[in-house]
């Protein structure tokens, strides 16, 4: 299931890279489906021979985001290169009219805030399965992006324009 939403979710991303977003909360529901969190947590879960239950779904949507804003951020300098409009920080400057160092500024809280629901929302529950899939990527994202991925090395893209 989460596998064919996240497909879905890559072909809504595409349409909204050409019309744009409407606001932050509009982003936000698109880009929780592209992000493959949700596919991973459940094929990982698949491993348990679990699935991702209700009481797990709030915070999955916050790992989720949080995953997916801070690579918005960490990406945003090639992304202003390639003019790319999915990204969080663009979403700001064009929804909200901000500058881009008052939308990065505003992207960096938003991602503290995502980080602090989610251990809020998670010291009221126990633990599961899916808390350990949904830290592990979490986790991981922050050391890939620690050590240096090339992903976000400027003008490094898989964009049309940049190919030749």
């Amino acid at each position: 299931r989460e596998v064919d939403v996240y497909l879905d979710g890559v072909v809504e991303e595409t349409r909204r890279r050409a019309q744009g977003f409407a606001s932050v909360p509009d982003y936000a529901e698109v880009r929780v489906a592209f992000s493959a969190v949700y596919a991973c947590v459940e094929l990982g879960l698949a491993a348990y021979g679990e699935r991702l239950g209700a009481a797990d779904r709030s915070l999955a949507r916050l790992a989720n985001l949080s995953v997916s804003w801070v690579n918005d951020v960490w990406s945003w300098p090639k992304e202003r290169i390639l003019g790319e409009r999915s990204n969080l920080v663009a979403v700001l400057m064009d929804t909200e009219g901000l500058d881009e160092s008052t939308a990065f500024h505003r992207a960096c809280r938003l991602c503290d805030e995502l980080i602090v629901s989610y251990v809020a929302e998670k010291n009221t529950r126990t633990a599961t399965p899916a808390w350990r899939l949904l830290e592990g990527w979490m986790r991981g994202n922050l050391d890939w992006h620690a050590h240096g991925t090339a992903r976000y090395a400027e003008g490094l893209s898989v964009a049309p324009c940049l190919a030749a």
